[in-house]
This record gives structure tokens, C-alpha cells and sequence, in this order.
């Protein structure tokens, strides 16, 4: 079945490029697709595929079909562009979805990874560079349409202010935030304590969580830390690695050593190392406010615990979706599939991704009290337990990729 749709993909995402306007430098290009609800009509009419599963009974919940708990429309809200990490979610597009590329949208009949073509559309909105780098909660909070978000736990905890939510599965096991130095510059930097000894620059995004944290923890030195960074290569590559970045293995790791002006590895320091406990793909949901039902939630959370494993075993056609949304986002775009490919590698070698979880997708709450003293003391945010921001009601435990 993934061969075959790989195949299909390919060729959907040749008519829906074919039917955009614009020039290949554009980033205003149009698009003649029709409306997801268009599409979710005609593939669910598809006599052909398989059928709604029956109802069963999983513990806390009982499965079904989607459109019997949820709404017709289940508009998700994610912090960048389709990246190796956020798989799980693109891989429930099913083989033919309806893209925006004027609002960097992507939509589709859900489908579970069982080729279950569900009877709901599921609609992701790019963030990052999409939404000139707004959160994800902050989103959420003004949209009542965005049903839940994909956001790092750091940014649901910094973001309470304005949205209070709560994360209810995660789709990576640890962070993949780094500092990023060049190992023939710096041979001998292996730890944060090498990277303090050596003073070098550690360039940053303002107000990043992460070096907030970094320096609240003594990790990083306040002097040594330079602001302003804008996620690109090209300072790092300009200075030759004379200076360091804090950035993402799956990401940067990947990326520098494909740009030709770099072309050599890198080497990383996990902020892992120094305890940061991040989910940088975290699904939450409105504290106070019933978007989702339980019900739905239930059955939702399933779908992407299943969704994790039959990525995490097989990425390949879903990788290929997404450097085809990325390219179609942006004509200029470098995060080609062999790129994500090598995050995603990266990602399993890093144990941001894991092909061996206990329970899949769980956020284990009992792990995050001291992370999350810490994490608030940085941000500078009042004091949250566990329960505050995460919880596993809705995860299926029956659900393991445990070797």
C-alpha cells in the first residue's frame, strides 16, 4: 500500500502544482484547487477503499468513526513548516490533499494508517514563516476554528497568558534543540562546559525558550550569548564556524552539511544534556474551552499514537509529501527530501523520534516536575505542576512500538 501511494502522491501533487499560478520566485502564487470540504466528499465516496472500522472498545474510550464525536473540520495549528518531526500528522493526509499556497495550508479527508478514510477533514496550517512567526497559542486563541496545535510544551507554558492548554499527546520523546559548532574549528567542544571554556558567540532567536533556559540553568554564559539570529545558515556559514548557533539536530544537523557553501558535518551539544525536557511536538487543547470532546479526543489521540508508529517504521512517502508541500510553500525552499531525510535520522539517532517507546505518543507527567520548576523559573511564568500543562487520559497504553 505505501509503494502505491507514493505513486498517487506524486501525481496529485503534480495536478495541484500544475493548477497554482504564479513565478517560480513568487510567494504570492495562486491555487485553483477546490475547497477541502470538495474533496473530503469525493474520497469518502470511494467505494473501493476500506470501510469505517466498526465500533470497538479501547481502554477510556471506544473507537469508531470520527465524524460520529468530532467536527466535520478538525483544523490543527503548527509552529513551522513541515518538518521531519510533525510526520505523524502529514501522514494522516491521506493521497490527494488540497493545498493552499497562499496561506501555506494543507487539508484532506483524515486517513488512518490503515488506508481508513474517515469521514472528517483534517486541515494543518504551516506557522513559522507563515504566520510571521507568531505562536501557535496565540494563534489558537484568536481562531476559535483551530481545534488544537502543535507547539513545543516550552512554548504552551510560555503561552498560558493568553491561552491556558493542556498537551495530550506528544509526538517526539526528546528535544531536538542544540547548540550547532563547527567540530574542525572547535575539536574539542563536546559539552556545555567546553562550549563556556571556549567563550565562543552562541548566536540565538530572541526570546527563544530554550536559551532562556540554557542561561537560567548556567549551561551558557550570559556573555557569550548574541541575539537576533533568524534560523538561517548564513551567519554560520559567513563565519566560517568561527561562531555557534542554537538551532535543531533534525534541522541544522541535516541541513549545513547539504548547503554547498558549508558542505562539511557539524557537531551538536543536546540541550538534553543539560536537562531540558521539552516536547517540541506537543498536540494541545484548550484548557477551559470543550473544542474537542473527550469523546473525540479518545478516538483522535489513537489515530495519531497509530500514526507515530507506521511513520516512525516507514517515513518515506510521507517525507515526500512534505518536501513537495515545502517546495510548493516556497520554489526556494532547501528542505528537500533528501534533507528530511537525514533529519529524520538524525531524529531516531538523537532519540527525538523513537522506534521503541513504551507507550506510544504518552507525555508522562510524573517526569516533569523539576524540568517544569525550572522551565517556569526561566521564563519567568508562575509556578505550574504537571497536571497543569500535560496529561495521558487519552493515550491507548495497549499502543507500543517497544522492541
Amino acid at each position: 500500500m505505501r509503494d502505491a501511494r507514493a505513486i498517487t502522491l506524486a501525481a496529485a501533487l503534480a495536478v495541484v502544482a500544475a493548477g497554482c499560478s504564479g513565478s517560480a520566485d513568487s510567494d504570492s502564487a495562486t491555487t485553483t484547487t477546490p475547497a477541502p470540504e470538495s474533496a473530503a466528499t469525493t474520497l469518502v465516496g470511494d467505494e473501493s477503499g476500506p470501510s469505517i472500522p466498526t465500533t470497538t472498545t479501547i481502554p477510556g474510550f471506544a473507537d469508531g468513526p470520527l465524524a460520529e464525536v468530532c467536527p466535520a473540520s478538525l483544523v490543527v495549528q503548527t509552529s513551522g513548516l513541515p518538518a521531519a518531526s510533525t510526520g505523524p500528522f502529514y501522514s494522516l493526509l491521506g493521497d490527494a490533499p488540497v493545498v493552499d499556497v497562499e496561506q501555506l495550508r494543507v487539508a484532506a479527508p483524515l486517513t488512518r494508517p490503515d488506508g481508513t478514510v474517515e469521514d472528517v477533514t483534517l486541515e494543518l496550517r504551516s506557522g513559522g514563516p507563515a504566520v510571521s512567526f507568531r505562536s501557535p497559542i496565540a494563534l489558537m486563541a484568536e481562531d476559535p476554528a483551530i481545534v488544537a496545535a502543535l507547539t513545543p510544551l516550552s512554548g504552551a507554558v510560555d503561552g498560558r497568558s493568553v491561552l491556558a492548554t493542556t498537551g495530550v499527546i506528544t509526538l517526539t520523546d526528546r528535544s531536538g534543540a542544540a547548540v550547532i559548532v563547527d567540530p574542525a574549528t572547535y575539536p574539542d567542544i563536546e559539552t556545555f562546559d567546553d562550549i563556556r571554556a571556549a567563550a565562543v558567540e552562541v548566536h540565538h532567536v530572541t526570546d527563544a525558550p530554550v536559551v532562556d533556559y540554557l542561561r537560567a540553568v548556567g549551561a551558557l554564559d550570559e556573555a557569550q550569548l548574541v541575539g537576533g539570529f533568524d534560523g538561517e545558515p548564513a551567519a554560520f556559514v559567513a563565519a566560517q564556524g568561527a561562531i555557534a548557533q542554537v538551532g535543531d539536530v533534525t534541522v541544522d544537523g541535516a541541513l549545513l552539511p547539504a548547503v554547498p557553501q558549508w558542505a562539511r558535518p557539524v557537531a551538536t551539544v543536546a540541550a538534553a544534556d543539560a536537562g531540558w525536557q521539552d516536547y517540541d511536538e506537543l498536540l494541545v487543547v484548550a484548557s477551559d474551552e470543550e473544542r474537542l470532546s473527550d469523546e473525540c479526543l479518545g478516538r483522535l489521540v489513537r489515530v495519531v499514537q497509530l500514526a507515530i508508529d507506521d511513520y516512525v517504521t516507514d517515513p518515506a512517502p510521507t517525507i515526500e509529501l512534505m518536501a513537495n508541500l515545502r517546495t510548493q510553500f516556497n520554489p526556494l525552499n532547501r528542505i528537500t527530501a533528501p534533507v528530511m531525510t537525514a533529519g529524520f535520522e538524525l531524529a531516531i539517532e538523537n532519540g527525538v523520534l523513537s522506534r521503541s517507546a513504551d507507550t506510544t505518543g504518552a507525555t508522562r507527567p510524573e517526569t516533569l516536575d523539576g524540568f517544569l520548576t525550572e522551565l517556569t523559573g526561566a521564563l519567568g511564568v508562575g509556578a505550574l505542576a504537571p497536571d497543569d500543562v500535560v496529561s495521558d487520559r487519552f493515550i491507548d497504553p495497549t499502543i507500543t512500538s517497544a522492541g
